[in-house]
């Protein structure tokens, strides 16, 4: 998707790559969600999931909502209208965890990354977003 409709209108890519969002998809992709839809996200999301980097899980937020809500849509708001993320926003930690007791190698290690559950809401938010045409954009 383009965040300039002007690209899309000038068909300098039509040329060459076929246009398969519309720009009612397109401007839907980039809209900057309500509160109500950041936490209807948050909603659905896994509660019980591991804390990330910062030491909150999704439990700490739903039932802290009326609390940190207003600080969580306003950072989700800004990465839809600024294109960027506040510092550490997107921090992750590695972890390993064996696979078995007495690991003594990396293949006998499964690597999982431990993120910020704010930022979550941000690609889990896109990532419904793009489910609507991703049958439509990605190739089989």
């Amino acid at each position: 998707f383009f965040a300039d409709s002007s690209v899309m209108d000038t068909g300098l890519v039509a040329c060459t790559i076929p246009n398969v969002v519309t720009a009612t998809e397109n401007e839907s992709l980039l809209a900057i969600p309500t509160p109500d839809e950041i936490f209807e996200t948050l909603k659905s999301m896994d509660h019980s999931s591991s804390p990330g980097p910062d030491g909150f899980g999704g439990s700490f937020y739903f039932m802290c909502w009326s609390i940190v809500g207003n600080d969580v849509v306003q950072a989700v708001q800004r990465f839809f209208s600024q294109g960027n993320i506040l510092p550490h926003f997107n921090f992750n930690l590695m972890i390993l965890i064996p696979k078995a007791d007495g690991a003594n190698s990396v293949n006998h290690l499964r690597p999982t990354a431990l993120a910020n559950f704010s930022f979550k809401i941000i690609t889990k938010i896109l990532a419904d977003r793009l489910s609507l045409i991703a049958a439509r954009i990605v190739s089989s």
